[in-house]
């Protein structure tokens, strides 16, 4: 095995799973000798020179390792993996080893091997190709573990990491709103809420501290998307509510106790609005969230126009609770919620409060609670949906309660950190 690569390795690495997809396709539309194979070819001979072989890939229906290390794969990227991984699947291998650079000729060959094993019976045979090998990977069940459970946290987590650094980039934009990026931004939070509200609340409130503005902003998105989420929203709602409340985020929670709404959104739309008639667009995304912040910048009565308007208002407020002025230590979600359950009807509005109570249940995902009489943190909803006996991480294990648990509100463990 090779020793760990560093990022562009394993970028490169995705780049040749792409490729041989791409060539795979490029034989069953043209053949092995058209042009466009062979360019396809050309493609993937270099993606695998700078994957620097040799190198293994794992690839299991849950995700795809190099030597053992989890490959950050776009959801696209990881479904077209999943021919490769049912080819191997035909031969009774789950590893395929590239052992030096391949040949073009080679490469066209295992790639119609894929693309036969693909649309063939149990009878395909596992190609005989020079540099390439192929092996059956052991996979003995543990009990209570999830592969697919664990692959599904990778891929929340690299979502999120890069989500972050988008929102940093937005932190730092003041004079005019990147739109392109705040949409990616959205778009990859939205791919982590698909894949799993509680992993994605999790993930954001276990994080190691600090929490920066650009870690409020995905989770002051979190809140509304979970919401909206919640009572079955459209998409377009949910993606407009997310785009709003990264803005909020970006503008009014910049200093620890943050900015009123009504400042912040007034702050936002200075960036958002756009500077002269002839930059005006035709989007109508942009003008929903446009249309949202000039709400949250109103007064009250803005609701009655605008439903959703309470809806933001309840969940910036939320996270600019998180960080209380004048002290060293930031409130927990479970903290959160339980500000919120008194706050109903008087400090935020009564029905969208609500939702985002329910959005992540009693116990949210992250939350440190007594199971047992042992400290955990609580790592999501039960099997059997107990929402008094969530899952919990204990001592490393993680178990089910047989008792429910009790909050527990670890104060003063999360310094912020200026």
């Amino acid at each position: 095995m090779s020793a760990q690569p560093d990022a562009s390795v394993l970028q490169h690495t995705i780049e040749v799973l792409e490729c041989l997809f791409a060539l795979s396709r490029h034989v069953a539309l043209h053949g092995e000798d058209h042009d466009d194979t062979r360019l396809s070819a050309q493609a993937l001979e270099r993606a695998l020179s700078l994957a620097r072989p040799p190198f293994a890939l794992q690839l299991l229906p849950e995700a795809v390792l190099r030597d053992g290390i989890p490959l950050p794969l776009e959801l696209e990227v990881y479904r077209r993996s999943q021919q490769l991984v049912g080819a191997l699947a035909r031969w009774g291998m789950s590893e395929l080893a590239f052992e030096a650079v391949l040949p073009r000729a080679a490469l066209v060959k295992l790639a119609s091997a894929v693309l036969e094993a693909t649309h063939s019976g149990r009878t395909a045979r596992v190609p005989e190709l020079a540099g390439v090998r192929f092996r059956a990977l052991k996979r003995p069940g543990l009990p209570g573990q999830n592969c697919g459970e664990a692959a599904r946290d990778v891929y929340i987590g690299q979502e999120l990491e890069r989500a972050l650094a988008l929102a940093q980039h937005l932190c730092a934009e003041r004079q005019s709103w990147p739109w392109q990026t705040g949409k990616t931004v959205v778009f990859r939070l939205e791919r982590c809420v698909l894949a799993g509200i509680a992993a994605t609340a999790r993930q954001i409130e276990i994080a190691r501290p600090p929490w920066p503005p650009a870690r409020r902003m995905l989770a002051l998105s979190l809140f509304g998307v979970a919401a909206l989420a919640r009572v079955q929203a459209s998409q377009f709602v949910q993606r407009t509510t997310a785009h709003a409340l990264l803005a909020l985020g970006a503008f009014g929670l910049l200093e620890r106790e943050g900015a009123p709404l009504r400042e912040a959104a007034r702050l936002a739309l200075g960036s958002l609005l756009p500077r002269a008639p002839e930059d005006v667009a035709v989007d109508p995304h942009r003008l929903r969230v446009c249309a949202l912040l000039a709400a949250a910048a109103q007064d009250e009565a803005a609701a009655a126009a605008l439903p959703l308007q309470p809806l933001l208002a309840a969940a910036y407020e939320l996270e600019r609770r998180r960080c209380p002025p004048q002290v060293d230590f930031n409130l927990s979600r479970a903290d959160l919620q339980a500000w919120l359950v008194g706050a109903l009807g008087r400090e935020v509005h009564a029905g969208w409060g609500r939702a985002l109570l329910d959005a992540l249940g009693p116990f949210p995902a992250g939350s440190h609670v007594l199971a047992d009489g042992r400290l955990g943190v609580v790592i999501g909803a039960a099997p059997d949906g107990d929402a008094l006996r969530p899952r919990v991480l204990v001592g490393g294990q993680m178990a089910v309660p047989a008792q429910p648990v009790t909050l527990y509100s670890p104060l003063g463990m999360t310094p912020w950190a200026k």
